[in-house]
């Protein structure tokens, strides 16, 4: 708290009064006091105006002062505030470096500590980058070796990746060739149908199965029951289906034979189904290459017997279903076999 200031005014005020007091008792006192009292008064008359010059040089210096003070204060609260932030950083500051002395000392004391196992420590992680210094040099050699089976096999696989290309274009050509099989197929049955057009309905069946057509002739068309003699009937079928055949040179032929169960008896030489059904297949075959001049080259004969049944049964109409004859025509298939081949 800023001392309160007395004024030099009140002082020489009171100093006046000192000394009328004094002149008054002056009255009362001998001639040569009142001299020595006068000399006194009058020093302190010219000490009196001295003070009041110095009064009024003062009096001009404490305006001026207070003008200084006041441009001061300002300045001053500027500056306590800095202080007080400066105060507050270099508390922070302290607060930092007490912290940092600790940590100094404490890392003095792990350094001492470390030191003192500096070499044992050492020498193990000399031991452990021998260590590690040796399972990178393996490590490289099993990259480089990797890196060799790695190029072998991206050279196998290029070769299968080739190898793959080719089979995915056999693939397409099998299929094209197929696709053109059945479409070579489907006008075959067409021109069978066609070509026995005349053939009594049920006596006849055309269709395409697993790749081959199929001309199912019914043994009331073509025999007589136990006979391997064919009928006029089935004569004139098998003409116009050799006439047919004749116009398909790339169709291979096999005739099949087929019984129902019933046991042969009283055949003379056919002694069993088997002997039937391949009997009546060899004189299909004898009449197709003979009176129809199909290349014999083409045909195979089978017989069947009774164990490729078109309907399991024992009924007269599932019998009379079963006893046929079946020409399987199939389409040759050398150009699949050599585009197979290809990929072996």
């Amino acid at each position: 708290m800023q001392k309160t200031r007395q004024s030099p005014l009140l002082l020489l005020t009171t100093h006046t009064i000192l000394l009328l007091a004094s002149i008054v008792l002056s009255s009362c006192v001998s001639a040569g006091k009142y001299d020595e009292m006068e000399a006194a008064k009058n020093n302190q008359q010219e000490r009196a105006d001295s003070l009041q010059t110095m009064l009024q040089q003062m009096t001009k210096t404490l305006v001026q002062l207070d003008a200084n003070v006041s441009e001061r204060s300002a300045d001053s609260a500027q500056l306590h505030e800095i202080i007080t932030k400066q105060a507050l950083q270099i508390d922070s500051l302290a607060r930092m470096l007490g912290d940092l002395t600790d940590r100094f000392t404490a890392l003095a004391g792990n350094y001492n500590q470390l030191k003192a196992t500096n070499a044992k420590e050492t020498q193990k992680l000399l031991n452990s980058l021998e260590k590690v210094q040796q399972e990178v040099i393996e490590k490289q050699g099993q990259q480089r070796e990797t890196s060799s089976q790695l190029k072998t096999k991206d050279s196998v696989l290029a070769r299968l990746q080739k190898d793959l290309a080719a089979r995915e274009q056999r693939l397409k050509d099998v299929e094209q060739k197929l696709q053109a099989r059945d479409a070579a197929l489907r006008s075959l049955r067409s021109k069978i149908a066609e070509a026995l057009a005349g053939v009594k309905e049920g006596d006849l069946t055309v269709e395409m199965k697993n790749g081959r057509v199929y001309v199912s002739l019914s043994n009331r068309l073509l025999f007589a029951s136990g006979s391997t003699e064919i009928e006029k009937g089935g004569k004139a079928a098998l003409k116009q289906l050799s006439a047919a055949l004749n116009k398909q040179s790339d169709i291979n032929i096999i005739v099949e034979g087929h019984t129902d169960d019933a046991k042969v008896s009283n055949l003379g030489a056919i002694k069993d189904n088997w002997d039937l059904s391949v009997m009546r297949s060899t004189e299909v075959i004898r009449f197709l290459t003979q009176d129809g001049k199909l290349d014999a080259k083409r045909i195979t004969a089978s017989g069947r017997g009774e164990y490729a049944p078109v309907e399991a049964g024992s009924t007269p109409e599932i019998r009379a279903k079963n006893r046929r004859t079946d020409i399987v025509l199939t389409p040759k298939l050398d150009e699949l076999f050599d585009i197979l081949q290809r990929g072996k």
